[in-house]
């Protein structure tokens, strides 16, 4: 079996890789989504922009931006939302948001690993993450992750809602998925 070559993130950034993220080190490839993954980033998208303009305070909003996670680590999110508090902690000519979003949504494609989705998500908290959704369309169910709690795992039935992160924020799971 090959070796990986590790890099580091400053390499990584140098060499402007496209489509792919750096995982402790190791590139990774990242590939086209399907319709379908498409179609709920977009829906959810939209929902979270809709919902961040009624905000006194607005906070960011967005797809596929960089996170610096790690000192190697490099992940895109398909969905994300930082909040107003956070903006202000970048510097302007930034490339990439250093730490991890307030909320950071993954739709799962049917050829993601277990352990892959499993070191996201570990990569996120380890960097501060307070909220996570990783959406299975095929199952029609949502993981809820958060820090300090335990995994819940919402349905077809249940709204991906937050009162402390998104307050007011509701989205029905099964119109998500639909």
């Amino acid at each position: 079996m090959p070796t990986q070559r590790l890099i580091d993130l400053e390499h990584f950034l140098q060499a402007d890789f496209q489509h792919a993220e750096l995982v402790q080190g190791v590139v990774q490839p990242v590939s086209p989504v399907q319709l379908q993954h498409s179609l709920i980033v977009t829906k959810l998208l939209v929902s979270l922009s809709l919902w961040n303009q009624t905000q006194t305070q607005p906070g960011l909003v967005g797809t596929e931006l960089g996170f610096i996670l790690g000192p190697n680590t490099l992940r895109a999110a398909d969905v994300f939302f930082i909040n107003s508090n956070q903006l202000g902690q970048q510097q302007s000519g930034d490339r990439y948001w250093q730490g991890a979003p307030s909320l950071a949504v993954e739709v799962i494609s049917p050829n993601e690993r277990a352990i892959d989705v499993e070191e996201k998500i570990n990569d996120y908290l380890a960097a501060n993450l307070q909220l996570m959704w990783i959406i299975y369309p095929r199952l029609g169910s949502v993981h809820q992750i958060e820090p300090t709690q335990p995994r819940r795992i919402l349905g077809l039935n249940d709204c991906l809602e937050h009162a402390r992160i998104l307050p007011q924020f509701v989205v029905p799971i099964r119109e998500l998925l639909s």
